[in-house]
């Protein structure tokens, strides 16, 4: 779920279900015990249920810049005879000799920078208070360094394996430590989730908690505070109950960067974590409050599109995150009637033209390309929200019923979105044009989309520059 806005110097963002590829048993085949060790440092030590050649990590994202394996950057291994390497798409660890031992103890500097279509490792807050995610530190075991290489980004086809979810274990080590604004000592895991070490307390509500930086500009403290919780509201009164508990809001300032207005953030289970910077956010204007508004309120819209129901594979995710970028749209013309949805939206389809020549969608993330599916995933959504109002909906009721037919299973794929635009009204060339680019790809991105949208209402031109415009 994770979404960057970046203005000024360029504008522009991926994410991934939570858990969707493990398997449910009672034992788990490992576990991770993290605890921090003075310095800025932390220890996490790993214990592996079972035998096996090697193991290789649940998450196995790059750095946005330079698409290096940030875990080389900040992670030391202390137990002899193991090594941290990367084979094709996947982090791993491997012996250096021998069998693999079932104990390892890694030594960890937090790694706070950005990643590429996955959560953050460690958020931190001016004060030096921390975040950091669990689900880095889960793994599963692979049979060969062969079969690791020859996986794209999902590891489905490996073979199954006797433990259950993966455990992580957090301990307070002398530290503040909470979870969903709670004082704990010591927690674990066996889906992923944000801990937060440090002295920053939360404000608690019925409706939210909310772990705000000391540093953020006040204004926009007061934004989140007041939004969230309508936004949430919202949302709930169109899509009906989401599948988390009262929402926990992790935001952190990184600092007045001169000529910027950056949004990071991610959303799973009840916790939106957001990472806001940029010198043109530390006074209050109706743009930059525009600018928070939207970001919001697309990761709100993952508490339903992302963590009520997730998307299946890597490649899907243009259902949920495209969906979540229209429904955003949708929320703020709610909210704001000022608010004109028409630009973001053309930038979207332009975007998509571009984009998808590279490839079909669900092989995005092997090229690192997640950056198409928000917006790809929004024109297809305006077909489906086409369709919806023709029959007396919107691109609420929309999502509303395809998360009912979902909501048992927990996952609304491709195929099952799909589905629902058949079941809405949408056509099968529509259809086919969409699974097209999801599956293969075509050739006249630009052509195809204005197709598209023509077929669901719109009328598109192109103008001198040889951009698609809407009307």
């Amino acid at each position: 779920m994770r979404r960057w806005l970046v203005i000024a110097a360029a504008a522009f963002l991926a994410g991934a279900p939570a858990g969707a590829d493990r398997v449910e048993r009672a034992t788990p085949t490992m576990t991770a015990s993290v605890e921090p060790i003075g310095n800025g440092r932390f220890r996490a030590v790993l214990h592996f249920d079972e035998d096996a050649p090697l193991w290789i990590f649940h998450r196995s994202a790059v750095t946005r810049e330079g698409n290096e394996d940030w875990r080389q950057l900040s992670w030391t291994v202390r137990t002899r005879g193991v090594r941290l390497t990367r084979i094709g798409n996947h982090a791993a660890l491997v012996p250096t000799g021998g069998r693999m031992p079932k104990v390892v103890e890694i030594f960890i500097r937090p790694f706070a920078d950005d990643l590429l279509a996955d959560y953050t490792p460690a958020v931190t807050f001016t004060d030096g208070t921390l975040a950091l995610f669990s689900d880095h530190f889960t793994m599963r075991p692979a049979p060969s360094v062969e079969a690791v290489a020859a996986l794209g980004a999902s590891f489905n086809s490996l073979p199954d394996y006797r433990g259950g979810n993966p455990r992580v274990v957090f301990r307070s080590g002398g530290t503040t430590m909470r979870h969903g604004g709670e004082r704990i000592n010591h927690k674990h895991f066996d889906t992923p989730a944000y801990v937060t070490y440090g002295s920053a307390a939360p404000r608690i509500s019925d409706e939210i908690s909310a772990l705000l930086d000391p540093g953020l500009p006040r204004w926009l403290r007061e934004q989140l505070l007041a939004e969230v919780p309508g936004l949430l509201d919202l949302y709930a009164q169109k899509l009906g109950p989401h599948g988390g508990g009262r929402p926990e809001l992790i935001a952190a300032w990184e600092g007045p960067t001169p000529n910027l207005v950056s949004f990071g953030g991610s959303v799973m289970d009840e916790t939106i974590i957001l990472q806001i910077e940029g010198d043109r956010l530390t006074s209050p204007s109706r743009q930059a409050f525009g600018f928070v508004r939207q970001f919001i309120a697309h990761e709100a819209a993952h508490f339903w599109l992302g963590s009520t129901v997730g998307y299946g594979d890597p490649g899907d995710a243009w259902t949920s995150e495209g969906g979540a970028d229209l429904m955003a749209q949708r929320a703020a013309e709610a909210i704001d009637p000022q608010h004109d949805a028409l630009d973001p939206i053309e930038s979207s389809v332009n975007n998509c033209a571009a984009m998808a020549a590279d490839g079909p969608l669900k092989a995005a993330p092997e090229r690192h390309g997640q950056q198409v599916f928000y917006a790809c995933g929004l024109v297809f959504s305006l077909v489906a929200e086409h369709h919806a109002r023709q029959s007396g909906g919107d691109f609420f009721s929309f999502w509303h019923e395809l998360i009912e037919a979902e909501r048992d299973d927990g996952v609304a794929s491709v195929e099952d979105w799909l589905a629902a635009l058949r079941r809405v009204g949408g056509t099968e060339e529509q259809i086919a044009l969409i699974s097209t680019m999801h599956e293969v790809g075509v050739r006249d991105t630009g052509a195809s989309l204005a197709a598209l949208l023509g077929s669901a209402g719109y009328n598109v031109r192109r103008d001198e520059d040889g951009r698609l415009r809407l009307s």
